[in-house]
C-alpha cells in the first residue's frame, strides 16, 4: 500500500500543487473488522468532527473515507484516509486514493479553512441538496483530471435507463451517482473547450452552473449561494426527468 499511496501523492502533488507526504494524510488500512476502533482514533487523534462509529455495519459500503482535523472552527493541517484493503483490489488503488486526497484538499480549500458543513441547514434543501453533489462532485473531478484525457465522444455520457431509475431515488446514491456522471461530463472534450449548445443531457441545468464554476481559477472556492442553484437545478431536473420517464 505504500508504495501505491507514493504513487498517488505524487500525481496528486503534481496536478493540484500541494506538498501532501506519506505522514500527512496518513494512510490507514482497515477491514471491516478494524474500521470501528481505528476511525474512532483518528477522530480522536486529529480533533475531527466526525462522530464516533460504534457498529461494523457503518463500514458495510465505505470503501474509503477522509477525515479532516479541525483547530475550533476552522480545519487544521491534519488529516487521515482511511482504505478498506478488504474491499478493494489492492494492485489497482490509485483512482480511490486521488479521490479521497481530493476530499482533503477540498474540505480544507473550499471557504478559507471554515468547516463548510457547519453552515448548512438540511432544511434548505436546495442549499443541503447542493453541497452533497458538489463535496462528491469536485473529489471525482479531480481525480479524473488528474490521470485521464478529455474524453472525445458525447454518447458516452448517454444514460441508459436503469441510470435514470438510480437518479431519481430519494438517497444519498443518486446524489453520489449524479456527481460522479458530472465529473465525467465535465472532463469530455466538448464541455471543457466546446458548447453546450443541442447537447441533451440529463440535468443539463447543473452541468451548466458546474461547467462555469470549473473554468474558474479557483474552482474549489464555493459560495452558499453557488450551492443553492446546483440544488435547485438538481430539483428541477430530477422532476423533468421523472415526467420523461413517464410519457416514455
Amino acid at each position: 500500500m505504500t508504495d501505491a499511496y507514493s504513487a498517488a501523492l505524487e500525481i496528486f502533488n503534481s496536478h493540484m500543487h500541494t506538498a501532501y507526504t506519506l505522514d500527512n494524510p496518513q494512510l490507514i488500512p482497515v477491514t471491516r473488522r478494524t474500521a470501528v476502533k481505528e476511525k474512532n482514533r483518528v477522530i480522536r487523534e486529529i480533533g475531527a468532527k466526525n462522530k464516533p462509529v460504534s457498529s461494523p455495519s457503518d463500514f458495510n459500503y465505505m470503501l474509503a473515507e477522509a477525515i479532516i482535523g479541525m483547530d475550533g472552527d476552522h480545519t487544521s493541517d491534519q488529516a487521515a484516509i482511511l482504505f478498506r484493503t478488504d474491499m478493494h483490489p489492492v494492485e489497482t488503488p490509485q483512482e480511490i486514493l486521488l479521490h479521497e486526497l481530493a476530499h482533503v484538499f477540498a474540505l480544507t480549500h473550499e471557504a478559507d479553512g471554515a468547516w463548510f458543513a457547519d453552515s448548512l441547514d438540511e432544511e434548505n434543501i436546495p442549499l443541503f441538496s447542493g453541497y452533497l453533489i458538489w463535496k462528491e462532485f469536485i473529489a471525482d473531478y479531480i481525480a479524473l483530471r488528474c490521470v485521464k484525457p478529455p474524453v472525445h465522444d458525447l454518447k458516452r455520457m448517454e444514460l441508459k435507463k436503469r441510470d435514470k431509475l438510480r437518479l431519481l431515488r430519494n438517497d444519498s446514491t443518486s446524489h453520489d451517482f449524479l456527481a460522479n456522471y458530472l465529473a465525467f461530463c465535465c472532463c469530455s472534450y466538448e464541455v471543457q473547450y466546446g458548447t453546450l449548445e443541442g447537447v441533451d443531457l440529463p440535468f443539463i441545468g447543473v452541468l451548466r452552473v458546474l461547467q462555469r464554476q470549473v473554468k474558474k481559477a479557483e474552482y474549489w472556492r464555493i459560495e452558499p449561494e453557488f450551492l443553492e442553484e446546483i440544488g435547485n437545478q438538481f430539483l428541477y431536473g430530477k422532476t423533468m426527468l421523472a415526467l420523461g420517464m413517464i410519457r416514455a
